[in-house]
């Protein structure tokens, strides 16, 4: 009721979900009866927004790439943090989290999964991230994620273009070892909460682009790139982003296209 009440009496996604885990610790710890769960479904339903499409704060932000400058210094950014970590060196920890970052990035802008899932990527046999070897020497980099780790339960298979391999190759080379132990089967140091993790990817790309990105809004960036170039290929969207339904990419990215159209 605090948040629901702080938020002008709306429910949002925060209330929503504060509903679901009360109920969920009333069921298994509380031992409530069928009637008192009734009471507490009540409460889902009122405290879950009818309608939880793109929020206005998200909208503002996908707002700067209306502009093609912004696209560019996005997609750029990547050449931009590896050129801050030679800057610094020899490379230092400094130097090797811009190169973190610059993979992270990468990764987010060819691949745009869920937080949790990129700071848990694993490298190595049997790992998340793996390589070979394509025609003529091309190395090939492929991410797959089992469903059980993904928040809708849909397994991610995406294979990564040369640009991206560039960037986590030399990350790996240079500064992962400089960060933790290279043994270890994360791509991404494991002390690293995911909360930290996001804002230093947020922090360094406002340090080189000047524009405002967190983790998330790469997967609403990606819809609104390739919607303003393929208006209508709502499709394409839903197997990049692993949604179960297109009723949920239509809900969140119906419109967008708009302009361009």
């Amino acid at each position: 009721l605090f948040y629901y009440r702080r938020n002008d009496d709306q429910p949002c996604k925060f209330t929503s979900t504060l509903a679901y885990v009360c109920k969920r610790i009333a069921q298994i710890h509380c031992g409530v009866t069928e009637a008192e769960l009734d009471l507490h479904r009540e409460n889902c339903s009122v405290m879950t927004p009818k309608d939880q499409g793109l929020t206005e704060k998200n909208a503002e932000r996908l707002r700067q790439f209306d502009n093609d400058r912004a696209k560019f210094l996005l997609l750029n950014a990547p050449d931009a943090l590896m050129q801050r970590a030679e800057e610094k060196a020899p490379i230092g920890s400094n130097a090797a989290v811009y190169l973190e970052i610059a993979a992270a990035v990468a990764i987010e802008i060819y691949a745009p999964i869920r937080l949790a899932n990129l700071a848990s990527i694993t490298i190595g046999p049997g790992g998340d991230l793996r390589f070979r070897e394509g025609k003529g020497g091309k190395l090939i980099a492929h991410l797959h994620i089992d469903g059980h780790r993904v928040k809708n339960g849909e397994t991610l298979d995406l294979e990564l273009p040369n640009e991206a391999v560039r960037v986590i190759k030399k990350y790996m080379e240079h500064g992962r070892p400089r960060l933790m132990d290279p043994s270890l089967p994360r791509l991404f140091p494991s002390h690293c909460t995911d909360g930290y993790f996001s804002f230093k990817i947020s922090d360094r790309l406002r340090e080189v682009t000047g524009l405002q990105i967190n983790v998330h809004l790469f997967r609403h960036i990606a819809a609104k790139f390739w919607l303003d170039d393929h208006p209508g290929q709502y499709e394409t969207v839903r197997i990049l982003l692993g949604h179960k339904k297109i009723d949920t990419t239509v809900k969140f990215y119906c419109g967008f296209e708009r302009k361009k159209a």
